[in-house]
């Protein structure tokens, strides 16, 4: 018999306790729907804070175990989830006539420990170029 686990699509009928969780995902998806995609360990903490799930190393591989498996089987779609490892940033634009008054700021993940918030400009030059 096979250890490895089907590749691609692949059916999948989780147990009582692992639907109640991946209920529990499902709405966090929803919840933070203009956000996606979410990381396993947002996810994780966003479900030990509204639902009660342990905040444990074990609970979160558990987590990290279910969700390949629920995109797998169609239970959450692919693009709801990041596990790419790259950082994702939103960049914001402005002329240099609303430079002054723009507030949009920009979050850069520098890594999945960390954000920081930066202010992204982009000027417009009015000035002919000589030549």
């Amino acid at each position: 018999m096979s250890t490895t686990r089907p590749k691609g699509y692949h059916p999948w009928r989780p147990q009582q306790n692992t639907q109640i969780v991946l209920a529990q995902v499902e709405a966090v998806l929803e919840e933070y729907r203009p956000h996606l995609p979410l990381k396993a360990r947002q996810i994780f903490y966003r479900i030990v804070g509204a639902y009660g799930y342990p905040k444990t190393e074990a609970a979160y591989e558990r987590l990290c175990n279910y969700l390949p498996r629920a995109r797998r089987a169609r239970i959450i779609p692919f693009e709801a989830l990041r596990d790419d490892g790259a950082s994702v940033m939103p960049i914001c634009t402005t002329t240099a006539r609303t430079a002054s008054t723009d507030t949009s700021a920009a979050w850069v993940s520098t890594s999945s420990r960390t954000s920081s918030p930066i202010r992204l400009w982009t000027y417009e030059s009015t000035a002919r170029q000589p030549g």
